[in-house]
Parts: structure tokens; C-alpha cells; sequence
């Protein structure tokens, strides 16, 4: 089987997919507005591996139940999300789709936003990370090769993504489209072939 797997937030679409789905769905939360402050920004810059950020967004949802989260999901990516679509990874996928690849969603997105993406995109599966009261019960950042053990052996295996934390992931396959902005092209150039990657 010929697998082709893809990254949501920052490849599919440009924009991390939950910070602008709670800009969207509560632009008045004191969480969320502290999440996008100056303080929010600086604590990512200086503690990349807390999320720090990222945690005050997904606090900001807390007074929201699943069932309303996954309701408000849909009609986000019905009706926000597509003029923020990357159009060359949607071609990309549907190319692969139509020459019969296996195509797999794994994002570290949580549930309620990856899972109509996938549905409106046809991907074969979908995995993503867990969304519980305002946190994640399971978090697929940095993980995301032990999702993708689940379906070896494969024929082929390519990989898009523009996440630094998808390094591991990236290592196993035979083909990688990299989409980086100038800030972190360094970075993967010293791991990857120029070839690759795609400047955004």
C-alpha cells in the first residue's frame, strides 16, 4: 500500500487551525485574549516545549460541552477555513487520492476540528489529538511516527507537513514536501534535501 500522510494546521491550511477557530468562537475570552497577548508569544519564544499558548486556547473552550464543540467544528471548517487553504498541498492530496494512495490525516489538532476535515477532504483515516474539558487527553505533537507503525509494512511512503516536530515522522519516508517559512529554513535545511522543501 502507498501511504501518503499529511499534517492539518500550517500545511493543509495556513493557520493553526485552533487558535483561529478560538478567535472565531470566543474573541472575548480573557484565556484566549492572554493566549494571543505580548506575554503569550514571549513564554512561547522562551518555553517552546510548555505550549503555553497553546494551553490558554484550549482553556478558553472549557465552558463549551464536546457535543457543542464538534457542532461549531463543522460549520468552522464549512464556512472560516477554506480561504485559508494551502492550494498546492489540496492538490497534492487530491493527485494522490486519484492515483489510488492510501491517505492518512494525522494531526496534533484536536478531534472535533480534524475529524470534518478529514470527512470533506476523503482521507482514508484520521488521527489527532483528544480534546477533554479544556485540555488534551491524548496529544499527538511530536508522536505522530507511532501512529503511522500502525500501518507498515507500506509499498511507499510520503510525508507533508511544515511541523518541526514531525522530524521523526519525516524519517521514515521515501518522499517529504516540507513547507517552511524563511525563519525555519535553515533549520531544516540542515536536515533535509533543499529538493523538499516548499517556501511559504
Amino acid at each position: 500500500m502507498r501511504i501518503a500522510v499529511f499534517d492539518l494546521c500550517g500545511t493543509l491550511y495556513r493557520c493553526n487551525t485552533l487558535f483561529t477557530f478560538t478567535r472565531w468562537i470566543c474573541p472575548k475570552n480573557l484565556l484566549r485574549r492572554l493566549g494571543d497577548s505580548y506575554w503569550g508569544y514571549l513564554a512561547d519564544e522562551l518555553f517552546p516545549q510548555k505550549q503555553w499558548r497553546r494551553q490558554q486556547h484550549l482553556k478558553s473552550l472549557r465552558d463549551f460541552e464536546k457535543e457543542e464543540l464538534c457542532y461549531y467544528g463543522q460549520k468552522f471548517v464549512r464556512e472560516i477555513l477554506p480561504p485559508l487553504a494551502r492550494p498546492s498541498a489540496l492538490a497534492l492530496l487530491k493527485k494522490l487520492q486519484e492515483d489510488g494512495w492510501a491517505t492518512l490525516l494525522i494531526s496534533a489538532a484536536p478531534d472535533f476540528l480534524a475529524e470534518p476535515v478529514a470527512w470533506q477532504m476523503g482521507f482514508y483515516e484520521w488521527h489527532s489529538s483528544l480534546y477533554q474539558n479544556g485540555k488534551l487527553k491524548r496529544d499527538l505533537t511530536g508522536c505522530k511516527e507511532k501512529i503511522l507503525k500502525e500501518y507498515f509494512p507500506w509499498e511507499r511512503l510520503l510525508v507533508c507537513t511544515d511541523n518541526r516536530s514531525d522530524e521523526k515522522l519525516l524519517r521514515y519516508a521515501d518522499e517529504r514536501v516540507i513547507y517552511t517559512s524563511q525563519r525555519y529554513k535553515d533549520w531544516w535545511l540542515q536536515r533535509f534535501d533543499p529538493k523538499e522543501l516548499r517556501e511559504v
